[in-house]
């Protein structure tokens, strides 16, 4: 196996506004030196003046340098079919990645190794793992501790003082616990791409224990598990967790909007490791109404008790708007609901209109909509169903004659809305005509049970000892 040991600089910390300035690579074959490549790059921006004082590298220097698609192929010969190296590896990782998708060049890595994970399966107990730490252990002196070749250099040197060490027996043993595999031609994993159809839904990343540690959507299935093991798609945050995929299962939901909302929902309900971190947005404020000292009905925003009957919300703009809407509708004093200090009513016109509004709310029965559409196949529909204005859950029934619009099934999901499940709803209705369907409550039949008949159940493991 040959490794690529990689070091870039950059013109900042983000993938998508900064740009690679600097590349140096080290190959090694047979735990040898066998060459070394170092590339300036035109970032066709400006570099900052504090790169410039970190890394020496001037705005000069770069606008006489190549640009990243003018060295791109070159680069991705370098770079296939070996274990790419990096001393915090993410980050090369990303920027690397990053460019060769803008430049439509596909790379492909055969494994990851980051050396400060290898270092710490050495030397568990050292309280520093950088690059300097490193520099001193292998007797390797850095001679430009900020620029990309020398620091590829000294990573590659801790490789082979491990070697010199341990001996290449031993270091074998823990690069092949260390890296990252990324092969997608190993037979396990071709075998369960193979199976995988190439249609929209969401995906089931599964370890030996049966527990999901990665959970996505897509738009083709096969193709987007494909591009996990691909180096222009590399999700960063499950590259520790290539060597623990077990099994994939999936999801055909049919519908892109149905897919996100279904991750959403998934991924809060297990919450797997190697998911990005994902807020658990809660409701934060409700609506209270109260008689005050004076006999005066008013209305307040609260922190909500999500126990309590009411209305729940986000945040307290969003509480506000709602009295606003109240105090419209049925001509509310704006004073007592807490909106200004001028009095427009006198109290008794205000309880009387108050005590309308109360008795309207209490009595008023739920308001049902839905979003209804093709499904998984041509004899359902996809429900997306509203309850009041708020996500209630989502599911299939079955198509019925002359457009009737009833939904009656037993595969669906009841959904506990998040922020991030409003954001995907909101966004669907701004970039199309989406147009709901209002609902009587004895056109709705759906079932209470927990089994939901969509998405697979995991037994999963609670405690391993």
């Amino acid at each position: 196996m040959e490794y690529a040991v990689v070091d870039i600089e950059t013109t900042g910390l983000s993938k998508v506004s900064d740009r690679i300035i600097e590349i140096g690579i080290v190959i090694l074959k047979d735990f040898k030196i066998v060459e070394t490549y170092s590339f300036i790059v035109n970032p066709k921006k400006q570099v900052p003046n504090a790169i410039t004082k970190l890394t020496g590298i001037t705005p000069k220097m770069v606008m006489s340098g190549s640009e990243f698609i003018e060295i791109a192929s070159e680069l991705s010969q370098i770079l296939n079919n070996r274990v790419f190296v990096a001393h915090r590896v993410g980050f090369d990782l990303k920027f690397i990645a990053s460019e060769f998708k803008r430049c439509a060049v596909d790379w492909k890595p055969c494994g990851i190794l980051c050396t400060v994970e290898l270092s710490k399966q050495f030397f568990p107990n050292w309280k520093s793992h950088s690059l300097s730490t490193l520099s001193k252990t292998a007797s390797f002196k850095n001679p430009r501790p900020h620029r990309a070749l020398p620091n590829a250099q000294t990573a590659a040197a801790f490789i082979l003082y491990l070697k010199s060490r341990f001996g290449s027996g031993v270091l074998q043993n823990v690069l092949q616990n260390t890296i990252t595999d990324l092969r997608s031609d190993k037979p396990e994993l071709r075998d369960m791409i193979k199976k995988l159809p190439e249609d929209s839904g969401v995906y089931y990343m599964i370890d030996r224990y049966n527990r999901p540690i990665y959970i996505g959507k897509a738009k083709n299935i096969r193709s987007r598990i494909k591009s996990h093991f691909s180096g222009t798609d590399i999700s960063s945050n499950l590259i520790k967790g290539h060597n623990e995929i077990k099994n994939i299962k999936h999801v055909i939901t049919g519908n892109e909007l149905f897919s996100a909302i279904l991750e959403d929902h998934e991924i809060r309900k297990y919450w797997p490791i190697y998911n990005r971190a994902q807020k658990l947005p809660v409701y934060k404020y409700t609506i209270r109404s109260f008689i005050d000292g004076s006999g005066v009905w008013r209305i307040a925003v609260a922190k909500s008790i999500r126990q309590l009957n009411g209305d729940h919300y986000y945040s307290k703009g969003a509480a506000i708007n709602k009295i606003k809407e109240h105090v419209v509708e049925f001509g509310l004093d704006p004073c007592y609901c807490g909106l200004t200090d001028k009095k427009c009513l006198s109290v008794s016109v205000h309880n009387t209109r108050f005590k309308k509004f109360i008795n309207e709310s209490i009595t008023s029965k739920p308001i049902y909509k839905a979003l209804i559409g093709d499904g998984r196949s041509k004899e359902e529909n996809h429900v997306i169903l509203f309850k009041d204005s708020k996500l209630y859950g989502i599911g299939y029934t079955k198509k019925r004659p002359n457009k009737e619009v009833k939904i009656e099934t037993q595969q669906f999901i009841r959904i506990n809305s998040s922020l991030i499940c409003e954001n995907i709803i909101e966004n669907a209705f701004s970039k199309s005509e989406v147009n709901l369907i209002s609902l009587e409550p004895d056109k709705i039949k759906i079932p209470s049970s927990i089994d939901n008949g969509i998405t697979p159940n995991f037994n999963l493991v609670k405690s391993l000892f």
